[in-house]
């Protein structure tokens, strides 16, 4: 009352707008959760049916205070001696607080669809005669438009457990009226000292206060639930008689299906959900309200198996799935204390595993190795030639070194080697050179070995030099040939 519904009103929340429920403090206050842990991101319905605290004192400081209490008045609450009171006001904390019979005239103004009636025991008083004596003159005033009214109904059925998200962890079962749309709201001062229920039906609203007339007398009790089973009793025996009712729906009420984490138009990843099932539900809002994004909630994301952290080019053992994400994540860290930290995409990026750039591959020279600096002007071309052959017997190693007019061959050697005991046979070496060039073929057999049938051809254009076969350590050459043709 002090919260949803003039949040509602100013256009800061709808029904499907998100709170994350995660540690936070203002100043020297640091709000707490009835119970232990955090329950991380919750939308509105889910935090009044398990009546969440922290997410309501950060919507309080949305709202502001003094506009919290400017509605207050208007739902008839005293709050002339309240404007001391702080963001627990979010909580029901005030410096002084209302009467009960304020509470119920408050719950019954969201009965009404948003009109205030000012609560009166008599209607009027009549003479014996038939002549009116008294009659009361009830102030009416509108505090909520009808949409934002029925909306706000909706909303306080789900700590009945019969509203849009189920009965689990609900915290005012117990008030449920049967065959009668059942909304109200439990409330528990600090140490259970007193204990609320607040709610409606379409017939009746009411309010119920436990407590000790003096506050340090002990808890009134373990929980509100035993508030809201008291005004469920109360309620059941005033509605035996009366038909089934349920709030009437009003013109310019429209439905969207939209995120449970984001508050925002439903995705496929939505759908498909994190590990908890489908995050897609159907709302109701406000016409004009209806969100116009898209979740930026779920993403699906590479993690590293082994670092836990985003995946890189380099990670090669990868798993892809769903995550949540919150802004700046990586700057407020509170959401790591959440329940649904779990499913939160990592912040940081892997840093185990390491790419490895390859070498790249040597370039092939089509010139079998050799080195040529090519200068097209006819002047110096040098080629380093080397080429070795190791043959077993009857084996042909040609080894040929070609150069044209002009160039000069320096330091060609063909060498044919074979080891003991073997034959270099038709081993064929030519030197192909014009002008000048000077060509060595060299066919080397050692410790005992053949050279059979070797040619070495040299064939110079100009003035050359040819040389021919070499046997060394006294080993058998024969049939070799050695020829130099100058021209």
């Amino acid at each position: 009352m002090q919260l949803s519904g003039p949040s509602l009103e100013e256009k800061l929340i709808t029904a499907g707008t998100v709170v994350d429920d995660t540690p936070v403090s203002f100043g020297s206050y640091s709000p707490k959760n009835d119970t232990k842990g955090f329950f991380g991101l919750m939308n509105i319905r889910y935090i009044l049916r398990v009546s969440r605290n922290i997410p309501e004192v950060k919507m309080m400081k949305n709202l502001t205070v003094a506009k919290s209490l400017e509605y207050l008045a208007k739902f008839g609450l005293d709050t002339s001696k309240e404007q001391d009171d702080g963001l627990s006001l979010a909580l029901g904390g005030m410096a002084h607080g209302p009467t009960v019979l304020q509470m119920a005239a408050a719950y019954g103004t969201i009965a009404n669809d948003g009109t205030y009636i000012e609560p009166t025991f008599y209607t009027k008083v009549v003479a014996q005669d038939g002549s009116t004596i008294i009659e009361t003159n009830q102030e009416t005033r509108r505090v909520l438009s009808e949409q934002n009214a029925w909306i706000l109904q909706t909303l306080l059925k789900e700590p009945t457990g019969t509203g849009l998200t189920g009965s689990s962890g609900a915290t005012a079962t117990r008030a449920r009226v049967s065959n009668q749309d059942t909304a109200g709201k439990t409330g528990t001062t600090n140490e259970s000292k007193a204990l609320w229920f607040c709610g409606f039906t379409p017939y009746y609203s009411g309010a119920v206060w436990l407590g000790y007339d003096i506050e340090t007398d002990g808890k009134a009790g373990r929980s509100s639930s035993l508030a809201a089973q008291l005004w469920g009793n109360v309620m059941k025996d005033v509605h035996k008689d009366l038909p089934s009712a349920s709030f009437d729906k009003p013109d310019g009420i429209t439905t969207a299906s939209i995120c449970k984490e984001s508050g925002k138009l439903a995705t496929d990843l939505c759908r498909e959900g994190h590990g908890t099932g489908n995050m897609v539900y159907t709302e109701y809002f406000v016409n004009g309200t209806v969100p116009k994004d898209t979740c930026d909630v779920h993403v699906k994301g590479k993690i590293c198996n082994k670092s836990g952290k985003l995946a890189t080019d380099a990670c090669q053992d990868v798993t892809e799935k769903i995550f949540i994400t919150r802004e700046d994540a990586d700057k407020d860290k509170s959401w790591e204390k959440a329940n649904d930290a779990q499913y939160m995409l990592p912040v940081e990026t892997c840093d185990q595993c390491v790419s490895v750039t390859p070498e790249p591959p040597e370039e092939e020279n089509p010139n079998g190795g050799n080195t040529n600096t090519e200068n097209p002007n006819g002047n110096t071309n040098t080629n380093t030639n080397t080429n070795t052959n190791t043959n077993s017997s009857g084996n042909t190693n040609t080894n040929t070194n070609t150069n044209s007019s002009g160039n000069t061959n320096t330091g060609n050697t063909n060498t044919n080697t074979s080891g003991t005991g073997n034959t270099n046979t038709g081993n064929t070496n030519t030197n192909t050179n014009n002008n000048g060039n000077t060509n060595t073929n060299t066919n080397t057999n050692s410790n005992g070995n053949t050279n059979t049938g070797n040619t070495n051809t040299n064939t110079n254009g100009g003035s050359g030099t040819g040389t021919g076969s070499t046997n060394k350590n006294d080993d058998t050459t024969s049939g070799n040939k050695g020829e130099s043709t100058e021209s």
